[in-house]
């Protein structure tokens, strides 16, 4: 079997919630986003999971009051900027799910500049009492079912046949609203 057949979607099921209702601009409490995944197939799967990173890679916040257009300085999205490929490889969690079983990823709006001040805050453009979106339009994973791949391998060999699947990619279509405080 090739391990580099075109892959199709995970049966996965994607929601984005946020910590609170509310952003406080300080920064004070943190405000966190999560995105959780549950595994809605009928058989274990494996997948590399790409994690959040500090540029909040894959996040979109959004402004309904200017159109529904992104807010901060430049994209959100990793893709726009970073090497995609070299991104679902390196950053990225190993995750074994069984059928019903949930994994999640959180990532932390920035209240100061980011990538060593190569972005502006997410909070750059805020304004207290307006509402914004967080929504996340895509995912990407390399997976596989744990059958097709084997049960009798250690984590590094998993991650290994992963890493030589291609990129499933599929819309989620996800937002969850808030307000600045």
């Amino acid at each position: 079997m090739s391990y580099s057949q075109a892959p199709h979607q995970p049966q996965i099921s994607t929601i984005v919630t946020t910590s609170y209702p509310t952003c406080a601009l300080s920064g004070q409490p943190p405000f966190t986003v999560t995105t959780e995944y549950e595994c809605t197939a009928s058989k274990p799967i494996w997948a590399l999971v790409r994690l959040w990173a500090d540029y909040s890679g894959g996040i979109e916040i959004r402004d309904p009051q200017r159109n529904h257009r992104r807010i901060g300085g430049g994209s959100t999205l990793i893709a726009d900027d970073w090497d995609e490929k070299a991104l679902d490889l390196e950053d990225t969690s190993l995750v074994r799910l069984e059928p019903g079983q949930k994994f999640s990823t959180q990532y932390t709006i920035s209240v100061v500049p980011k990538a060593d001040g190569l972005r502006n805050s997410d909070i750059r453009l805020m304004v207290p009492g307006n509402t914004y979106e967080i929504t996340i339009k895509k995912q990407r994973w390399r997976w596989m079912f744990e059958d097709e791949m084997g049960m009798d391998m250690d984590i590094e060999e998993r991650r290994t046949i992963l890493k030589s699947r291609e990129v499933a990619e599929w819309k989620v279509d996800c937002l969850a609203t808030f307000t600045a405080s």
